[in-house]
């Protein structure tokens, strides 16, 4: 499994579950790697998360077997509609810039809410009820799209910020009181797929 996220706080679930190693500093990411995970750290904003995948494709997933691995955008996310601490899938992606716009498939792992995602170039203030925003998930879905590996790719947000609680509030002690709240949730998520994973993996 590749999995992107932006900030390293938010990789440690899965660091922890696939006992990842550092593999060595990238141009402004991070890498870890274990048997069955690659894990990136891009930093914020879609042109790296796209850095990150397009480098990902090119170094990692043509070889050791990896060439039909799933991938997995994990981070969090704003949201007018979900509580903060909620766990949500990605039933698409669209960019608030060009307007471009990727449906996601349906995986059926946890009984987890859906809603669209939408990127955005800076943390949002106004709080539509009816996305989620984020500020990386279309610059993966771009890239991956170009190499017809949509099919194999999920997004899972994590909602950190809303009307009530503004992301111009939201500090790093936060963002980790948020993902230690949910890695149990996602390490359940990882057991799950890890059970069923030869189903996307063969797609």
């Amino acid at each position: 499994m590749f999995v992107i996220t932006a900030f390293r706080i938010e990789a440690e679930p899965f660091i922890d579950y696939f006992d990842a190693v550092e593999d060595g500093p990238g141009q402004g990411y991070r890498l870890y790697r274990s048997e069955h995970a690659m894990i990136g750290v891009c930093g914020p904003g879609k042109s790296r998360a796209a850095i990150l995948t397009r480098h990902l494709l090119s170094n990692y997933a043509s070889s050791g077997g990896r060439s039909r691995w799933p991938w997995l955008n994990f981070g969090i996310a704003g949201s007018g509609s979900h509580e903060c601490g909620v766990l949500v899938w990605a039933s698409a992606v669209v960019d608030a810039v060009s307007a471009d716009a990727w449906r996601l498939p349906i995986w059926k792992f946890g009984d987890i809410p859906r809603a669209t995602v939408e990127t955005v170039p800076q943390p949002a203030e106004d709080y539509r009820k009816e996305v989620l925003y984020d500020m990386e998930s279309s610059g993966i879905a771009a890239v991956l799209s170009e190499h017809s590996a949509l099919e194999r790719t999920a997004v899972l947000k994590l909602v950190s910020d809303g009307p009530e609680h503004p992301a111009r509030d939201l500090g790093i002690q936060r963002i980790a009181q948020l993902v230690g709240q949910s890695e149990s949730g996602i390490h359940a998520l990882l057991d799950e797929f890890l059970l069923h994973g030869r189903e996307i993996s063969d797609r």
